[in-house]
């Protein structure tokens, strides 16, 4: 018999682009679909770039959800929705990121769970 594990994951959403709001909301919506209504989102947070690299801003959100298959299928899943709505630009824009720094209770990307705007967003979803 095989059984159905469902993980909880927290997903960080960012954009630095020109429409980076839309750029979340979009994504936003496409998270609705793939983990359901029981998903949470926390509030958008604009923040300068935490890497030093470009002077843009970002607008995050965290997604709570959670997901029926391993850590490499959804990150499959998602990269492949990172592709298909960004290009590459020289400028250091980045049109869409996402990235699961929570995966059943591990910590996947240790230098975003500890940045500010994460742990701020992340406490306005418990």
């Amino acid at each position: 018999m095989n059984e159905i594990y469902e993980y909880r994951v927290v997903v960080c959403v960012g954009s630095n682009s020109s429409d980076r709001e839309r750029r979340v909301d979009e994504a936003e919506d496409f998270l609705q679909e793939l983990f359901g209504s029981d998903c949470v989102f926390s509030p958008m947070l604009d923040s300068n770039d935490t890497s030093g690299r470009t002077e843009r801003r970002y607008t995050n959100s965290l997604c709570l959800g959670n997901y029926d298959g391993d850590y490499e299928e959804l990150n499959s899943v998602l990269k492949r929705y990172e592709g298909a709505h960004r290009e590459r630009h020289a400028d250091g824009e980045v049109e869409i990121d996402l990235d699961i720094v929570l995966f059943d209770g591990q910590i996947k990307r240790p230098g975003t769970y500890i940045s500010p705007y994460f742990q701020y967003l992340y406490a306005s979803l418990k």
